[in-house]
């Protein structure tokens, strides 16, 4: 940085004494003094300078400061040339607009001086780059405000003095650094430590009478939740009737009192019964979810919409009406009877009821699987069950998902596999351990693959690169770079002589041998051999999809059966998917139609061409889709910036100018382009987003299900703003 610095000095002279010659200004004694100072003469430019001080202090003081700002001179002195900088700024500012534009022609103006004084504060900044004093930055920020080094500065001065109170880390030490430095970007580090610690402190007994006090003295911390979760969980530690009926009691403003009476509730009824939900109701009549509880059997059928209320989320049914109360930062659709909820950045499961049957405690979770769901705490990943007791601890690094009764568990680079009972069935001694399929498991040991049964047993020897399954017991591996294929018995059926083997499709596997590739069957058999083109991108368009595959001739693409037989010539630069009556080809840059017997139906004129669904095809002009008959007329015009076909509905959600809509596919509207976004929900129900609010709209009834406060006068306001820009 200190060279890159010298040699913008040596450009400024350099300018200056160019700037000089042909302004013709070397008359004058300051003008001889620059030159002598471009000249490398410091002693004379330094005598010049001084002697020109009194009458022109502006200019000379910017002189001596370059003079001194030099690390190429025995005069080098940054202080210095931090004092005369500062002068020439202080002298040049008293100027009048003659005296400014006379010392122009040195040149001395502005844009000289303040860069100098970016580069005589960047010796300053090298000095305190690599201090671990707070003081050294605090006076480098007060003296060098204009200094590019001023925010890094300012970084390295909040950074240290946040390193400080950390090492003493007292709730103290930390309130000091926020009043310090209430901009800086540890801030919000620093409070939320400080509130940890002043927490902590304040608790530090540990018991209930400890936290509530807390909650009634400091109301607003945010460790007021965590303050009632301790009253709670130190409150209901036998997990019994009586423990949760005097805790609700006990505590009626606790945020848990709700969770007690799920709790308190789940704990009597055991099977859900009518007689027992009856009996609850009688004994416990201040129990608040007793609608919940009565609707209990009605509600396994019925599908749940999620919604949103006053930025909360909740569940409505298909006429609207809630279903989960919306208290949820956010929810996820129900698996297995029970959706993932969030609240204060908890995360937990909800059933039909709304009742937490997971109460919210981790920090993520993924929905529920074959009756089991992966979560994170703290310390890593663990297994609950649908009852949130947990199964496998909470401390990997890596869950799978639960498959053929197993589930892989990762840590400190070591692999092995559990069953839903949480017994540790296969040891901890793999490299890398993936989902069982079909019965095996691909996992890795020592830097090779091979396969596992359920009981551990190798089944598949650890001496592949790679291992690509199939469920016809075959096996695709690949050994020091060679491909072959093997099934589950370590039968042979390609040897491991191939560059390269696909996975099969339509049973049939790529394989390239050489610049030559081939198509193999499941038994290991060449079924036909291509003379086509093979290139870096074969590999990407040369599987069969649905009986056909795309080969390459003489750079144009055609299309092939399972029998090697040429569908299509190679004539086309692109082809799409294989149709008998609507084949999307590109020829000249333009994309057209083409049946079965490779006639033009649809002539080649747009730049690009989706396949058909029920006779409506989707094209693009000009950036834009449109959707077009069998005829190849537009049914749609090219006016949308993207369109989503909605299944079996015969309707799409359009998009234009980042605006959505609905339409039929006979092109009429069924909801206009206002909205800000556009989901499907299921094949009649979709989701509509607009000015931050939020609806659900029924396509098959042309009506809301539902509409967040607001939405109807936003909706009503973007239809008159569309209908004056109209107009």
């Amino acid at each position: 940085m200190l060279e890159l610095k010298a040699l913008s000095f040596k450009k400024v002279l350099l300018y200056l004494f160019f700037t000089c010659i042909y302004s013709g200004s070397y008359a004058g004694r300051i003008e001889k003094a620059f030159e002598a100072l471009h000249q490398y003469n410091f002693a004379d430019a330094k005598l010049g300078f001084e002697k020109s001080m009194k009458k022109q202090p502006a200019a000379s003081s910017f002189g001596l400061s370059l003079l001194y700002g030099t690390d190429n001179n025995p005069y080098f002195n940054p202080d210095s040339a931090y004092k005369y900088i500062i002068q020439a700024d202080t002298f040049f500012l008293k100027l009048d607009e003659k005296e400014k534009e006379k010392l122009a022609e040195i040149p001395v103006n502005d844009s000289a001086i303040s860069a100098h004084k970016i580069t005589v504060s960047h010796f300053f900044y090298q000095q305190i780059a690599s201090s671990n004093k707070v003081d050294d930055f605090i006076l480098f920020i007060e003296k060098h405000p204009w200094a590019d080094e001023q925010q890094i500065a300012i970084e390295n001065r909040n950074e240290l003095a946040f390193e400080l109170a950390r090492d003493t880390n007292t709730y103290i030490a930390y309130e000091h650094f926020m009043n310090m430095y209430p901009e800086a970007e540890q801030k919000k580090d620093a409070k939320k430590k400080y509130d940890e610690l002043f927490f902590k402190t304040m608790t530090q007994a540990s018991t209930v009478e400890s936290y509530q006090k807390f909650i009634k003295e400091h109301p607003e911390s945010p460790y007021r939740k965590h303050a009632e979760l301790m009253v709670y969980e130190l409150s209901t530690q036998s997990n019994s009737e009586t423990d949760y009926a005097n805790f609700i009691s006990n505590n009626p403003q606790n945020y848990m009192v709700n969770e007690a009476w799920r709790r308190l509730y789940r704990v009597r009824i055991k099977d859900g019964s009518a007689e027992q939900i009856s009996e609850f109701l009688l004994d416990y009549a201040k129990y608040p979810f007793r609608d919940d509880a009565m609707k209990d059997f009605k509600l396994s059928n019925t599908t749940f919409y999620a919604a949103r209320k006053d930025s909360k989320w909740g569940f409505v049914d298909s006429l609207g009406n809630w279903l989960v109360n919306p208290i949820y930062d956010w929810v996820e659709p129900y698996k297995e009877g029970k959706s993932m909820v969030s609240l204060d950045d908890k995360i937990g499961f909800i059933n039909f009821r709304g009742e937490q049957v997971v109460s919210l405690k981790y920090s993520d979770a993924f929905s529920f699987h074959q009756g089991t769901a992966v979560v994170e705490g703290e310390d890593g990943y663990g297994l609950i069950n649908f009852l949130g007791d947990t199964l496998i601890p909470l401390k990997y690094d890596e869950l799978g998902i639960v498959s053929n009764g197993l589930i892989y568990a990762g840590n400190d680079d070591l692999y092995g596999y559990y069953n839903v009972n949480g017994d540790l069935i296969i040891p901890f001694q793999y490299d890398l351990a993936f989902d069982f399929e079909y019965g095996l498991a691909k996992v890795k040991k020592n830097g090779l693959y091979g396969l596992i049964n359920q009981a551990g047993e190798d089944v598949i020897p650890f001496v592949f690169d790679k291992i690509f399954l199939d469920q016809d017991s075959l096996l695709i591996g690949d050994r020091d770079g060679l491909y072959g294929l093997i099934t589950w018995n370590k039968d042979t059926l390609v040897p491991f002589e191939k560059d390269y083997i696909g996975k099969f499709s339509d049973d049939l596997a790529l394989c390239i041998t050489g610049d030559e590739y081939s198509y193999i069957n499941k038994k290991g058999e060449l079924v036909f051999e291509s003379k086509y083109d093979l290139d870096a991108n074969t590999v990407n368009y040369a599987d069969f999809k649905n009986g056909y595959a795309h080969y390459k001739y003489k750079g144009k693409f055609g299309i092939i059966d399972t029998l090697g037989n040429r569908v299509f010539p190679a004539i086309f630069e692109e082809v799409g998917a294989y149709d008998s009556r609507f084949t999307p080809v590109k020829k000249r840059g333009k994309w057209g139609y083409a049946n079965g017997k490779v006639d033009l139906v649809i002539p080649y004129k747009f730049n690009f061409a989706w396949s058909f669904s029920d006779s409506l095809a989707k094209v693009e002009m000009d950036g834009l889709q449109g959707i077009i008959d069998v005829e190849g007329n537009y049914i749609v015009e090219s006016i949308y910036n993207s369109i989503e076909e909605v299944q079996d509905q015969h309707t799409f959600i359009v998009e234009k100018d980042r605006k959505f809509g609905i339409i039929k596919n006979d092109g009429l509207p069924v909801l206009p382009l206002l909205f800000d976004q556009v989901k499907t929900l299921d094949s009649n129900t979709m989701f509509v987003e607009l000015a931050g609010l939020m609806g659900i709209y029924n396509t098959s009834k042309q009506q809301y299900v539902y509409v967040e406060v607001g939405f109807t006068e936003a909706l009503s306001q973007a239809s008159t703003t569309q209908t004056t820009i109209s107009e």
